[in-house]
């Protein structure tokens, strides 16, 4: 209890020395050298100890051949492809046809002119060296003011991705004048379904924000609170994890960024990092769950040879996503234990006040403070300092004693205190003729006086600006918000497209705020004062002849100058600029001759022990620097047939990467932006990175190494007759068929 507490006042906390160098990136430096050695070790320094490959291999190498050979000789009509495909081809269509529509030889055909269409077209051979070095060295300059905007001029991310999408168009036009490279298709590089998809959660984002104070967005903001650092910081860690395999990663961090930044003004942390990464690293972790949870596990699904169904995804990814996960969590509450920790002595407490309830006064005051803020809010009893255990065990005890006579004495008290007071309580009831007390209180009559208190009652809360709910704690439009809501992820779950169903959602809330606005809310008043407070006559205008002007009616004021101008359009200008830059430089071809310089010998093998944990490594470090998106589309290119199992290497491997730096993963950049919109820019690239390093490398090493130990995709594709065991060869019956 309150008064139980010493009554001395706690000293200030003196500000921490500033950690070596050493010390910062000490595990970073380990983790990179622990990575290298363990691949030193498994394929030798030179790869000397890298298999041959297999027979396996071999077929598979042949089988490919001849299957893309195949389908090259085959005839086609343009004019029936657009029909069945789509104008710009952007879909293979069913994967399973029938022998009427094709077979198998027809999926393949359509795929591969799918593939030609969406993945990047190597054109780095019409470079010259001039073309690619020059080129390369612009897209690795903004790389580097991207990664550390604040190293130079205060320009931001998004006017440096821009002005460097800008300027690689330009290079790349003086270039082609002069005969140093290929034109750009620019406007092929910007895909344009990731930019109509944060719109539209910007959108959604800002109405349910906007719309109502007390509504869902601040139900979802007090669901993430506790006074407790761990447990806020757990919580958060909780909600992204499930919510971006549930949703996708970019959509929770969009959604909760400004949460977590409110929470941590509201408790006035010292440091945000912890709670921003939380926020952030779950997200991409969490994200690689499920076929949905990025974009890039939807590119792989497209593009994927083999059919790879959900539940086949989800089977595959649980346990290393459990394992990253873990070893996340530890890593943040191990990092950042004196911010999420209070007043611990290290921690073999930290454990304790885990698992065990202890808390440091540190923590008590935190705790107070919290309750106290709820109390004069809420009107909420203070916390009695008990761990959640023991208010348990005594509520129980206390109950089972105390129930039935408080249940008796309450019925003899309430009984005695409506028949007391019943000229009061019941206003006009023994002037009524047809309304009892008893109708009043179990049949829901009313007397003439008591609906005049109502009406009363509830003109003063419009009078205040509200339209008060009068059977929940809900209101009206909070109820529209969790429809619309509930609308959209029913919309997302069965496959609707994502970037509709979010320009839907922001577009109905539009709608209804600007009619809630017209219609319920208060009108803006106007009026002007003296200096006792006395309202002032209306002035009244006159014109040039004497007569009275007549005032106009007031114009209403219009969502594009309200809640649209919130919109974070600096943050799809930032995702431009990044397309232009990581389009211009795959054009080069350095991202390919990287991968096939890397991989040397592993190619051919890439998911095979020990050259998966070499091939993740590579993936890895080129998600970072060209992007994961674009990566895959590389890979779908130069490895058409891959198996499902290699997919599902991939894919891990290219969603954890998100974590390893800053420019990882679109989360992290969406962080990063909202965050410093308000005003907070702890979530850098050099804080980021001594904790992303590690964590990203051993939750990378884990998760690779359980797949390859347990995985439920085959490594073979069914589609290209490998798992047969049998080589294929092409019917020649077929062919002729296709060519008719």
């Amino acid at each position: 209890m309150i008064s139980s507490l010493p009554t001395t006042a706690i000293a200030p906390v003196a500000t921490e020395a500033k950690q070596s160098s050493l010390r910062t990136w000490g595990p970073a430096l380990v983790a990179i050298f622990g990575v290298l050695a363990l691949n030193a070790a498994l394929m030798g320094p030179t790869g000397h100890k890298i298999p041959a490959l297999s027979e396996r291999h071999l077929m598979k190498q042949q089988l490919s051949e001849e299957r893309t050979a195949a389908v090259l000789a085959m005839d086609f009509n343009h004019a029936e492809d657009v029909k069945v495909m789509g104008r710009k081809l952007r879909t293979t269509g069913p994967r399973n046809l029938s022998e009427e529509d094709g077979g198998v030889m027809e999926y393949t055909r359509r795929r591969h002119r799918h593939l030609g269409e969406y993945v990047h077209v190597d054109v780095s051979g019409e470079f010259t060296m001039f073309g690619k070095v020059s080129t390369a060295l612009w897209y690795f300059a903004y790389w580097v003011f991207l990664m550390f905007p604040n190293w130079f001029l205060p320009i931001g991310r998004p006017g440096i991705a821009l002005g460097g999408g800008l300027t690689m168009v330009c290079w790349r036009a003086l270039l082609n004048a002069f005969g140093h490279g290929p034109v750009f298709d620019a406007e092929k590089v910007i895909i344009m379904e990731p930019l109509f998809l944060l719109f539209g959660l910007m959108l959604t984002t800002v109405y349910l924000e906007k719309m109502e104070r007390g509504g869902l967005f601040d139900k979802l903001r007090d669901s993430l609170d506790d006074p407790v650092n761990w447990k806020r910081s757990a919580k958060i860690m909780a909600m992204s994890t499930l919510g971006s395999a549930a949703v996708m990663n970019d959509s929770i961090v969009l959604i909760f960024s400004g949460v977590v930044v409110d929470l941590c003004v509201r408790h006035k942390v010292a440091n945000s990092l912890p709670y921003l990464l939380s926020l952030a690293t779950t997200a991409n972790i969490g994200s690689a769950l499920t076929m949905t949870g990025n974009p890039q596990n939807i590119l792989i699904v497209s593009l994927a040879y083999d059919d790879i169904g959900w539940i086949e995804f989800a089977s595959n990814m649980v346990l290393p996503v459990i394992a990253a996960t873990t070893i996340n969590t530890t890593m943040i509450l191990t990092y950042y234990a004196s911010e999420l920790f209070p007043g611990s002595s290290g921690y073999g407490e930290n454990l304790g006040i885990m698992f065990s309830g202890k808390r440091t006064p540190e923590m008590l005051a935190q705790e107070h403070a919290f309750y106290a803020r709820q109390a004069a809010n809420k009107g909420v009893a203070l916390d009695s300092g008990f761990s959640l255990w023991s208010k348990i065990q005594v509520g129980i005890e206390f109950a089972s004693n105390m129930v039935l006579p408080v249940i008796a004495a309450t019925i003899i008290n309430t009984t005695m205190i409506l028949t007391y007071y019943a000229s009061e309580l019941f206003p006009g009831v023994y002037y009524a003729k047809d309304v009892s007390i008893f109708g009043v209180l179990f049949k829901g009559k009313r007397t003439q006086e008591m609906i005049a208190q109502e009406q009363a009652f509830y003109a003063r809360q419009a009078a205040k600006g509200g339209n008060v709910a009068l059977d929940s704690g809900f209101s009206l439009w909070s109820k529209i918000q969790v429809a619309v809501v509930a609308c959209f992820l029913v919309c997302f779950a069965i496959g609707a497209d994502v970037c509709v169903t979010s320009i839907c959602a922001g577009a109905i809330l539009m709608c209804v705020n600007a009619y809630k606005r017209q219609h319920y809310d208060p009108k803006p008043d106007n009026t002007e004062y003296d200096a006792e407070g006395n309202p002032l006559p209306v002035k009244k205008l006159y014109d040039m002849h004497g007569n009275e002007i007549e005032p106009e009616e007031e114009e209403l004021v219009t969502e594009s100058e309200t809640t649209l101008t919130e919109v974070d359009y600096g943050l799809l200008m930032l995702f431009i600029g990044q397309f232009l830059l990581i389009g211009s430089f795959d054009d080069t071809g350095v991202p390919q001759a990287f991968f096939s310089v890397t991989m040397g010998k592993c190619a051919e093998q890439m998911t095979s022990v020990p050259c998966v944990y070499w091939f993740v490594m590579i993936v890895t470090i080129l998600s970072n620097i060209a992007s994961n998106v674009p990566i895959c589309q590389m890979l779908a290119a130069t490895f058409p047939y891959a198996s499902p199992y290699d997919w599902m290497q991939v894919s891990f491997s290219a969603t954890i990467a998100g974590n390893l730096t800053m420019l990882g993963s679109a989360a992290n950049m969406i962080v990063a932006f909202q965050a410093a919109k308000v005003g907070d820019r702890t979530f850098t690239s050099e804080r980021h990175a001594p904790f992303g390093i590690p964590s990203t490398l051993f939750c990378l090493y884990a998760g690779t190494a359980i797949m390859t130990a347990i995985h439920f995709s085959p490594d073979c594709s069914v589609k290209l007759g490998e798992c047969d065991g049998n080589a294929w060869a092409v019917n020649n019956a077929e062919v002729v068929y296709y060519n008719q």
